[in-house]
């Protein structure tokens, strides 16, 4: 058999597909911080001294993203805390990784609907409780935490279940953000131990570090899908899921090959999914992206991961430069509520 011929490795050679190394500087928002995050920051604040056990829900499909530093300046640094990524299922995410963010063994990942997820950290908490000396006389206080719509209000549901067995909804569910708008009055999620829980509403970052950032939010639920235009929520995830797998496997139910060109992949998408449904009229692009984008966001088409997690500690110390331009006292602020207030 003789050797392929220079041309043809040369051919070979610039058929293979490249995923793009960057994405591009589209113009969009670099904020969602309302006045309602500005509000629960100020409740959280109020009730800070009475809560016994922090916990942190960070989206696991990204986890840099979805961290928000404020909650460390709110609750006093010898609060406990636990840091959840939840939606493990719906990322490729491990465990291992989050033990390196965490070296305290603080950094939990867990699927909010898991019961024998949501059971280790009811464990944890019962722990904890166990421990205070003398017990706190009306039972220990968790409260909950996080970016708008990680799944909270999802993982107190069930670990009120886990520890009362009552099934009923403590607290609202949605996939979008903005379900939860105030303070929950104290939840009993144990009776031996005596603990309660808050749910909290989302509070957004003041300042997103880059467009990616913006845009990966926008992916997962965090703020109103027409924040950020559609087919740059496509274009990002397209971006995202060739980088983590340049094959194209992640989408080869619309196009037999790899592609950077998200409009090509959009088309294909309409072909498939709107099409047949449409009656008259041509290629409908923010329709197909939209599609495709929120069957990515309900987990129906497999695991992504929204972050550069190579790129953590960085991205850490990048946030932490952001908030400490953020004008706001929180001991100042907080002052205006009694506690009988925080609650409505």
């Amino acid at each position: 058999m003789k050797p392929p011929s220079p041309s043809t490795i040369s051919s070979t050679v610039t058929s293979v597909f490249k995923p793009r190394l960057e994405f591009p500087k589209y113009n969009v928002t670099k904020s969602n911080f309302l006045g309602h995050h500005r509000v629960a920051l100020q409740r959280m604040r109020a009730l800070s001294q009475d809560v016994d056990l922090l916990v942190e829900v960070r989206d696991a499909r990204a986890p840099l993203s979805t961290r928000n530093g404020l909650f460390s300046r709110v609750f006093s640094q010898n609060t406990p805390r636990v840091v959840l990524y939840s939606k493990r299922d719906l990322s490729p995410l491990t465990q291992a990784q989050v033990d390196a963010w965490h070296p305290e063994r603080n950094g939990v990942l867990v699927d909010c609907n898991s019961m024998g997820d949501v059971r280790k950290v009811l464990r944890v908490a019962k722990a904890l409780a166990n421990r205070m000396d003398p017990p706190p006389p009306l039972g220990a206080k968790i409260l909950v935490a996080g970016m708008p719509n990680v799944g909270k209000s999802t993982f107190l549901n069930n670990l009120r279940t886990a520890g009362t067995s009552i099934k009923t909804k403590a607290a609202q569910t949605g996939g979008l953000a903005g379900v939860t708008r105030g303070i929950s009055n104290e939840i009993r999620i144990s009776s031996n131990p005596s603990i309660f829980i808050y749910d909290t509403p989302g509070v957004f970052v003041p300042y997103v570090s880059d467009e990616k950032a913006m845009v990966a939010l926008a992916i997962t639920g965090a703020m109103r899908t027409s924040i950020i235009d559609p087919i740059i929520q496509a274009d990002y995830l397209l971006y995202r899921l060739n980088l983590q797998s340049p094959d194209g496997k992640f989408y080869s139910e619309y196009l037999s090959r790899p592609t950077n060109n998200v409009r090509e992949l959009l088309n294909a998408v309409w072909i498939k999914k709107l099409k047949p449904k449409q009656k008259g009229g041509g290629f409908n692009e923010v329709g197909a992206a939209a599609l495709w984008v929120d069957r990515w966001r309900q987990g129906y088409e497999g695991k992504v991961m929204l972050d550069n997690i190579d790129k953590y500690a960085d991205g850490t110390r990048i946030q932490e430069a952001l908030l400490d331009n953020f004008d706001m006292d929180f001991e100042e602020e907080s002052k205006r509520w009694k506690k009988k207030d925080v609650f409505q």
